[in-house]
Parts: structure tokens; C-alpha cells; sequence
């Protein structure tokens, strides 16, 4: 390993000082912003059960700062605790929970409580007990109806969720076994929720208002009239979807180094980002749910790319990458000149 490499892993990738600067950098990043902009227009839609009832507790500017500044950290822990419990990357490091907390806080987008938070908190919990399942193969119909409660809980902000459970099953499958129990055992945890909801809805005499979530999912985009964007927002729009290509592209080639059950799952998370990245081309004039789980799970293919990298050029590009996102920070600060 050269000399650089080497202070890169110590200084950045294992040291335990980096999570601390980087929270306190982070948090006055956020409060820069907030500061400076104020919240956007929310994005919030009422495409789940629970909004419409709780979204008037964060019409307060600072709350609904404070509380998306929560989930954002409570982003960061789960993907860093899946890391460190699962030992999905090999080597100790602090950049699972690093790139979600400034990945998250680059954009004003971000500032504001969204439903799409809370559900992305769901789907990332909804991963530990389908990684438990690898461990403990002989029970999988119970993981499997942990995590179909888990998303369906996730559904409840965002209807959305509900597409990512055949997923769900398919991972299942690849990391240990998905049996005909397991199947059904998934069915079970997804009727036993939404008969939960069903049945205030009947008591409150709205079957109308329990249906209409669901009618959100018919609701995907007219192929017929393209978005009006103008030529820096298209360029912008692929200039992000070239860097999550390029790095699902070279993450994939250090994969083969890895453990078979790492192997799995990293694959796994980039088919599912993947999809997202379809999902959110459906529904793009609907809702931008997706791309909070798409951040969410790109920030953990960046922490795997950088932790195990050793060659020069490859090092040198995540000082790039920081540079590259300090300079979006600064344009969304300092000018009114941001493509969206």
C-alpha cells in the first residue's frame, strides 16, 4: 500500500474523529442554509394515510428544519449500524455514516420535513431483518414478515413503498431462502397493517380516503409530454445520473474482492437503486420520494467504493467529489443560479 493510500485510510476512512467533524460541519452546513434560503416549496404530497394528518405540525419553519436535520442523522446511523452489524464492508470505516449526512445537506431540497424521510427510515429498517435472514436461514418467514410490516409502515407516508416489496422477496431469496411460509408470512404482515388503517378509515366512514393512496400508484407520467426543462437542468439531471453510473461502474469491479454475502447485498443495492432510478422516471411529475431512497442507498455504494480503494487516481477523485459537491453548496448559498 503506498504512503497516500495509507493516510487516506487513517485519516479519513478509520478515524474516529472524522464522524465528529463531520457532524458539527454538516449541522452548521444545514443551518447555513436554512438560514440563508429558508425552506422551498415543499414537495410534500398527500400520497400516503398519515400526512394529511401530520403534516400541519411542521408548517413552523424551524420545525420542519429540526426534524428533517433528525432524519437525516437518523439516515446516516441506520446505513452506518447495517455496516457495522453486517460487516458489509470489510474494513472498518466512517464513511457510511459520512456521505449520507453530506449528500443530504448540499441542497436546500433537503431542509424541509418530508414524508419521504420517514418512509426512507422505514425501507433502511426494513433491511435488517433481510439481512437477519442470511444468519438465521432456517426461520425466513419471520424476517420476511418483519420486513413486509416494515414497509408497509413505510407505505403509510409514502404509497409508493408498497412496489418495493417484490423486491424484498427477490432478496430474500438470493441471501438465504424464501419458501412458500415466507411468502405468505409477507402477505400476513402487509394485510395485518392495512387492516389496521382499513379499519379506522370504516369508523370514520371514508372508504374514499383509504382508497385514494393507492390511486396514486396508477398516476404515472404522460410519455407523451416530455418535462419542460430548460438546457442547465437537463444538463444537470445528467450529470447526476453519469456520477451514480460511474460509481456503481467501479464499485462493482472491487466486488469480486468481497465476501459472498457482501457480494449479495452490494449487488443488491444497486439493482435497487436501479429501479429507483425507474421509479422516479414513472412518477417524476407525481413525486420525488424516490430520489431520498436513491441518496440513501448511493451514499453506501460511495462508502464502499472509497473504503476499499487504494490506487492514486481513485483516491484523488473522492477530494474531487467533495469539491464537486462544496461547489453545489456554495452555488445554492451564495447565488439564485442552481438548475433546480
Amino acid at each position: 500500500m503506498n504512503t497516500l493510500a495509507r493516510q487516506f485510510k487513517t485519516y479519513i476512512v478509520e478515524a474516529r474523529f472524522t464522524s465528529l467533524f463531520t457532524t458539527i460541519i454538516v449541522l452548521v452546513m444545514r443551518l447555513l442554509l436554512f438560514l440563508q434560503k429558508g425552506l422551498p416549496q415543499s414537495e410534500a404530497t398527500d400520497a400516503g394515510f398519515v400526512w394529511p394528518y401530520v403534516g400541519h405540525f411542521f408548517e413552523n419553519p424551524w420545525i420542519s428544519f429540526l426534524a428533517a436535520t433528525a432524519s437525516v442523522f437518523v439516515i446516516a446511523i441506520f446505513i452506518s449500524q447495517l455496516n457495522l452489524r453486517y460487516g458489509i464492508i470489510r474494513m472498518r470505516t466512517s464513511l457510511s455514516y459520512i456521505f449520507p449526512l453530506i449528500l443530504f445537506s448540499v441542497h436546500p431540497f433537503f431542509l424541509p420535513m418530508s414524508p419521504a424521510y420517514l418512509s426512507t427510515i422505514f425501507i433502511l429498517w426494513a433491511l435488517f431483518p433481510l439481512l437477519d435472514s442470511y444468519d438465521y436461514p432456517s426461520t425466513p418467514q419471520k424476517y420476511a414478515f418483519q420486513s413486509s410490516i416494515l414497509l408497509s409502515i413505510a407505505a403509510f407516508f409514502e404509497i409508493y413503498s408498497l412496489l418495493l416489496i417484490p423486491f424484498w422477496w427477490a432478496a430474500q431469496h438470493s441471501v438465504s431462502s424464501f419458501r412458500i411460509k415466507s411468502f405468505f408470512a409477507s402477505l400476513w404482515g402487509i394485510v395485518l397493517v392495512f387492516w389496521i388503517v382499513f379499519a379506522f378509515y370504516v369508523f370514520g366512514d371514508n372508504i374514499a380516503g383509504f382508497v385514494a393512496p393507492f390511486l396514486h400508484l396508477t398516476e404515472i407520467i404522460d410519455v407523451t409530454h416530455i418535462p419542460t426543462y430548460t438546457v442547465p437542468q437537463w444538463g444537470f439531471i445528467a450529470t447526476l445520473l453519469i456520477l451514480v453510473v460511474v460509481y456503481i461502474s467501479a464499485d462493482s469491479k472491487h466486488l469480486r474482492r468481497d465476501k459472498v454475502f457482501s457480494q449479495k447485498i452490494l449487488s443488491y443495492i444497486i439493482l435497487l437503486i436501479a429501479f429507483c432510478l425507474i421509479f422516479q422516471a414513472i412518477y417524476l411529475t407525481r413525486t420525488l420520494f424516490w430520489l431520498y431512497l436513491i441518496v440513501a442507498l448511493v451514499s453506501f455504494i460511495v462508502s464502499h467504493y472509497y473504503t476499499v480503494v487504494g490506487r492514486k487516481w481513485e483516491i484523488y477523485s473522492f477530494f474531487i467529489l467533495l469539491i464537486l459537491l462544496l461547489l453545489l453548496y456554495s452555488v445554492n448559498y451564495f447565488t439564485n443560479s442552481s438548475p433546480f
